[in-house]
């Protein structure tokens, strides 16, 4: 199962308000066992917060990906092409693609 990205920052929210729980218990009881809750409740919302960083980024890989082999096909098919207009157009499409995900 595969959460999306609110999800996650939903649920590193919730694990950050029973971070914030326990520290109050803590304050008040000095109980050692409310201490490592909220360290653990904490530990689990950055983890969270990180997944759902790597889930964005790894999908954003998946598209450079594929615009990088579009462009790799287009490129192999003009190897031997000596007319200078197709080739000024692959180069085109190769900065509008760049700055399309921000790179130039």
């Amino acid at each position: 199962m595969v959460l999306s990205k609110e999800k996650m920052e939903k649920l590193a929210e919730r694990y950050e308000m029973r971070a914030a729980t326990a520290y109050d218990k803590y304050q008040q009881t000095g109980i050692q066992r409310y201490d490592r809750e909220r360290h653990n409740a904490e530990d689990l919302a950055d983890a969270l917060r990180m997944a759902a960083d790597a889930h964005e980024d790894h999908t954003r890989m998946i598209e450079y990906k594929g615009t990088l082999a579009n462009l790799g096909f287009k490129a192999a098919a003009l190897l031997d092409e000596t007319d200078v207009t197709k080739l000024l157009k692959l180069a085109e499409q190769v900065v509008a693609a760049a700055r399309i995900y921000g790179l130039v």
